[in-house]
């Protein structure tokens, strides 16, 4: 299945600053079952 999560910020791209834990763990969870596509607003 193909997802789109739409967050206004909280990840970067490297994983390391301005990281929100719980939005991280949220993403590598839904990105092990599923295609996983992140949107940030900011």
């Amino acid at each position: 299945m193909r997802i789109a999560f739409v967050v206004a910020g909280g990840v970067d791209r490297s994983g390391r600053g301005s990281v929100t834990p719980a939005i991280l763990w949220l993403i590598e969870r839904i990105a092990g079952r599923h295609d996983l596509f992140v949107y940030v607003l900011r």
